[in-house]
C-alpha cells in the first residue's frame, strides 16, 4: 500500500513537471522496504547450521499434516516450519526421553544414542532423524 501510494504520488508530481516527485519516490521506496523488513512476511535465517529442504521433505512425506512434531533444536526454525507445512515445536532433548508414547521428534542421531530401543526411526535426512517415541 505504501509503495503503491508513494509511486502514484511520485508519478503524478513528475507528470506535472515537479522534481519533488523523485524525492517522493525515494522516500516511498525506503519506507516500503523498511515496513517489509519489520513485517512477519520476511524470514531472516542467515548462517543456519543445516539445509531445511531435505528435512522438510522427509516430514511432509512421513507424517500426517495434523501430527504434532517436536524438535530437540533449541529454537524454532521459520523456514522449516514453512516448508514442512507445520509448526515444529522446540523442546529440550531431555524431554524426548520422558515424552508420551507416540509423540514425533526431530533429533540428531547422537541424541538418541543408548536409547535406540525407545524410538522407532521413521526417516533420516540432512543429519536429522524423524523418530516416534515407543511405549
Amino acid at each position: 500500500l505504501c509503495a503503491g501510494l508513494g509511486c502514484g504520488a511520485g508519478f503524478v508530481l513528475l507528470r506535472r513537471g515537479l522534481s519533488r516527485g523523485f524525492d517522493v519516490l525515494a522516500i516511498a521506496a525506503a519506507l516500503s522496504l523498511w515496513l517489509f523488513t519489520i513485517s512477519g512476511q520476511t524470514v531472516w535465517e542467515l548462517n543456519e547450521d543445516y539445509p531445511v529442504a531435505p528435512v522438510a521433505q522427509m516430514i511432509r512425506d512421513t507424517l500426517r499434516p495434523e501430527a504434532t512434531l517436536f524438535t530437540t533444536r533449541g529454537h524454532s526454525r521459520p523456514a522449516l516450519n514453512y516448508q514442512a507445512g507445520r509448526f515444529v515445536t522446540p523442546r529440550p532433548p531431555e524431554q524426548m526421553l520422558t515424552a508420551p508414547a507416540g509423540s514425533f521428534w526431530l533429533a540428531r542421531p547422537s541424541e538418541i544414542d543408548g536409547h535406540e530401543s525407545s524410538f522407532a526411526i521413521l526417516g533420516q535426512a540432512g543429519g536429522w532423524l524423524l523418530v516416534r517415541k515407543l511405549p
